[in-house]
């Protein structure tokens, strides 16, 4: 076991993650936050993207809302 200190702005971070992951024990958010570092820093984490769209593109189609209720009527 080791023991550390964390800064106290980190806490409401800390408090963040833990809701996220649905505990408030401080050793195992603080255990996860350093497991996905380490994921992340010895690449296993997927990269991240080099470039943003600059635009979105949408590709236009002819179906209204009512054939794909129609198309559904009978699935539900």
């Amino acid at each position: 076991m080791l023991r550390c200190s964390v800064k106290a702005y980190f806490k409401d971070y800390i408090a963040e993650i833990g809701s996220q992951i649905g505990t408030d024990d401080t050793s195992e958010i603080v255990n996860l936050i350093i497991a996905d570092h380490k994921r992340f820093t010895s690449g296993s984490a997927p990269a991240a993207p080099k470039a943003s769209l600059s635009r979105v593109e949408t590709i236009s189609t002819d179906v209204t809302d009512e054939d794909l209720l129609s198309a559904l009527d009978g699935e539900l």
